[in-house]
């Protein structure tokens, strides 16, 4: 089984124009487009989420997730902002917006002392702006890297 990705397949000369900031990370000759922790990398055009998700190990399966809820995405609203919160079952690897599960895990586990395998973030509709741009223009789709073991 091969670890699923965010894919770039757009046009990296435009991404300036769109706000990204370019850099250029020498150890590995990297190219990388940065806009609001979201980021595209010219080597195997991976798109990260970095400041938005934190689980850089997660990004495909979250994208995949968001994009069949993409319609119908659980916002909370809180103190008149909205929130999308992102459940990660660190054992399983998969993503949800199931945040009650995820509240009711955390009680279960401060009631009788436990490790619990679920992460949750919260993200913005600001957050998320240079995705959804990019899925628009339709220049990203899910991809997989094959294991090379």
């Amino acid at each position: 089984m091969g670890h699923k990705y965010i894919k770039f397949t757009g046009d990296f000369g435009k991404l300036k124009s769109m706000g990204y900031e370019f850099g250029k990370l020498f150890a590995s000759n990297y190219m990388q487009w940065n806009r609001d922790g979201t980021r595209v990398w010219k080597k195997g055009g991976d798109v990260t989420l970095e400041r938005v998700l934190r689980l850089p190990h997660h990004t495909g399966v979250f994208f995949e997730v968001y994009m069949a809820n993409r319609n119908n995405l659980p916002w909370q609203t809180i103190s008149g902002r909205d929130r999308l919160y992102v459940v990660v079952n660190q054992e399983d690897g998969t993503v949800s917006f199931d945040y009650e599960s995820y509240v009711a895990e955390c009680r279960e586990a401060m009631a009788v002392p436990r490790a619990y395998n679920l992460v949750s973030r919260s993200m913005s509709r600001k957050d998320l702006e240079p995705l959804e741009e990019l899925i628009e223009l339709g220049w990203v789709e899910l991809a997989e890297w094959e294991d090379k073991s």
